[in-house]
């Protein structure tokens, strides 16, 4: 019976695991990545993003890899338009190379 609780628990574990690589990658973030941009990802990779609002809809953006080069500078557009809690890291998803993926189906595109 004991032997059967084991791989239980090493289960359970797992996403512990995850979130101490995750942590790694920001913990080491590159000297060219700006101070204030956050990790959007899982261990399995993911980006470094620097945000801010410019105008309704718009925001200027920095996307890393995690290496630290540049994959992209310049403005977005959020989709749909509406009100945006873009300090809230939570919401960010991922990154495809033209679209920062948001929870509840909204995107940030290059315009």
């Amino acid at each position: 019976m004991k032997y059967l609780l084991l791989p239980l628990i090493l289960l359970a574990l797992l996403p512990a695991c995850d979130s101490t690589t995750e942590e790694s990658s920001i913990r080491n973030k590159p000297s060219s990545v700006p101070e204030s941009a956050f990790w959007v990802g899982g261990s399995d990779g993911g980006v470094y993003v620097f945000i801010e609002k410019l105008q309704n809809n718009i925001y200027r953006s920095e996307i890393y890899n995690e290496s630290g080069e540049a994959e992209y500078k310049g403005k977005l557009q959020l989709l749909p338009p509406g009100a945006l809690e873009y300090t809230n890291k939570s919401i960010f998803q991922g990154w495809d190379g033209d679209t920062l993926y948001l929870s509840e189906d909204r995107r940030l595109v290059i315009p």
